[in-house]
């Protein structure tokens, strides 16, 4: 789940095939997620960590540091050791090359 600063975020993890969803206000959506049983991972940005890291057991929250929607992707990936599959990754790498492109 992403909260609310992070809505680009969460739809480049859905468009490669990951259960995402977005906080529809603030990170207290994130909170209630959590406290109503639903086994979430948590990604954020800047002070709002300390609150929500404090919800979820060690490992599912993570603070985003990068800026670019491309980096934020692949700092997900890195940090939860997420390997796609070689269809998406190929779909992936031209996304993200063509995306780098328009963006840089």
């Amino acid at each position: 789940m992403c909260d609310v600063t992070l809505k680009s975020l969460a739809r480049m993890l859905r468009r490669h095939g990951m259960n995402t969803t977005c906080a529809v206000s603030d990170h207290n959506d994130c909170i209630q997620a959590v406290k109503q049983g639903e086994k979430r991972y948590l990604l954020t940005r800047g002070t709002v960590y300390g609150q929500l890291a404090s919800h979820v057991p060690p490992g599912h929250c993570l603070r985003i540091e990068t800026h670019s929607v491309v980096d934020q992707f692949e700092e997900v990936l890195s940090y939860y050791n997420i390997i796609l599959p070689p269809s998406i990754q190929f779909r992936c790498e031209v996304r993200l090359g063509s995306f780098r492109r328009r963006f840089s």
